[in-house]
């Protein structure tokens, strides 16, 4: 068979323009690539999707899942919530002024009472099982119950859910090591007006040294004294509003501010939920335009047992009804170098990111440390890091120093590192620099903390 040169030279030349062209469309072996690192951010969406997600729930009964009723002790505390369909809080009605608030509180728990009672024909559950009734900012009671009357309020449509109350920490692990670490102090400035208050929600502190100004409005919601397992409650406040004391000449970022101390727990046993809600509540009726609210205190919000989820979220929901009073809230990010958005209070700032102008009053911080010299320390010229134990992430706003000279009630004097030390060092800026929410102003200093390939800017407030 003769073959045509010719045509034969075409097809090779067909194959091979074939075969380039097939090569160039071939997908690229994934195996091949060099794997990108994780830079957090899808992370961090599931967190935003949890938290949005889980506040949804409120109201709907959808939480009445979390608690086993199959398998309850003979006798226990629960927390029973209320659906807002059966009794709203006062805080999410309320449209009065704030002289107001504890008048229309007293009558709001008082019908509140008489529905609870008028539920049944045969009470389920009298009145010497409830330990505490709250109607402020969520709508329920605190009552030891048997397996009996949880059955029988569960089966009632009105009840959002029940479940057991959890128990906050301080912020997590803070470090108490004598000159552990360089002290820096953002600038201080003493107060020109008492008219505002900075409100802390905390161990309590030492009501007789004379460092504070303490405000007859101080209150102990969790028993024992004021002072008693009080280290960490007096260092907050110290931080935010001390006059000047010891050999250092430290001072709080607000010098001389009028502080409520509001004990809601201790340094061993933490924050049981019912005192820092009543603490809470306690707040919102007392507060003004312009105080501020610290809360140096957090709890895991994705590893905590299923029965205590339901209030860790509720009181989430109760921090949120602060929106519109221009109270200013700030929140410790935590000590577990992890994401602040697993942690709750403060994953609430991931609120303010999505929408700075309707939460504009939330205030997450995180602890950062100077790293510059001794001399650049001193004259602040220093630049700044985020702690290595410090957390992280989108739902932080600022970061400030958390290293500090501390006290205990006692007098001790000592170092103490920790974002509930950065929390009430802003508290001080902001009842300085703002007469209602306010921004503190901020220096060029930023600090940039690398996780993966992800960057997360905090902002250095400073004062005038």
């Amino acid at each position: 068979m003769k073959i045509n040169k010719s045509l034969f030279k075409k097809l090779c030349l067909l194959l091979v323009a074939t075969a380039l062209f097939l090569g160039s469309c071939k997908k690229d072996d994934p195996v091949a690539e060099v794997p990108l690192e994780d830079d957090g951010l899808t992370e961090e969406a599931v967190q935003i999707a949890n938290l949005e997600s889980d506040l949804s729930k409120l109201g709907t009964g959808a939480l009445k899942v979390l608690l086993d009723t199959n398998n309850l002790a003979p006798k226990d505390k629960y927390l029973v919530f209320y659906k807002p369909s059966f009794q709203q809080p006062l805080a999410a009605t309320y449209t009065g002024t704030d002289d107001g608030k504890a008048d229309a509180a007293a009558l709001n728990e008082r019908n509140f009472k008489t529905k609870v009672g008028s539920q049944f024909r045969t009470p389920v559950v009298n009145s010497t099982d409830i330990l505490e009734w709250f109607s402020v900012l969520s709508c329920g009671f605190y009552a030891e119950l048997n397996p009996y009357q949880v059955k029988e309020l569960y089966k009632t449509s009105e009840v959002d859910y029940i479940s057991k109350a959890p128990v906050y920490e301080a912020d997590g692990p803070v470090s108490y090591l004598e000159g552990s670490e360089p002290l820096f102090v953002h600038g201080y400035k003493k107060v020109t007006s008492t008219s505002k208050k900075i409100w802390i929600l905390d161990t309590g502190c030492d009501t007789s040294n004379g460092i504070l100004n303490l405000d007859p409005l101080s209150k102990n919601f969790y028993g024992g004294r004021m002072n008693q397992d009080a280290r960490h409650g007096n260092s907050v406040a110290l931080i935010a509003g001390a006059r000047e004391y010891g050999s250092a000449n430290m001072r709080g970022t607000a010098e001389g501010a009028r502080i409520v101390m509001l004990r809601v727990g201790d340094g061993t046993e933490g924050f049981p939920w019912t005192s820092l809600n009543k603490g809470l509540e306690y707040c919102w009726i007392n507060t003004k335009k312009g105080d501020i609210v610290n809360l140096s205190l957090s709890i895991s919000s994705v590893t905590k047992d299923k029965a205590e989820l339901a209030p860790i979220i509720q009181m989430e929901a109760n921090l949120l009804q602060y929106i519109d009073w221009e109270i200013p809230i700030v929140i410790a990010a935590g000590n577990q170098s992890i994401y602040a958005s697993k942690r709750s209070p403060a994953r609430l700032g991931l609120k303010y990111k999505d929408n700075q102008l309707k939460y504009g009053f939330i205030h997450v911080v995180a602890n950062i440390i100077p790293i510059g010299t001794e001399a650049e320390i001193k004259n602040a010229t220093t630049n700044f890091a985020l702690k290595a134990t410090s957390n992280y992430g989108r739902a932080v706003r600022w970061g400030l120093l958390g290293t500090w000279l501390r006290m205990s009630p006692e007098g001790e004097v000592s170092v103490g590192s920790g974002t509930s030390f950065s929390a009430p060092a802003l508290s001080g800026i902001l009842y300085n620099n703002s007469t209602n929410l306010g921004m503190p102003n901020t220096c060029l200093q930023v600090i940039k903390y690398r996780k993966d390939k992800t960057n997360f800017t905090h902002l250095v407030p400073t004062l005038k």
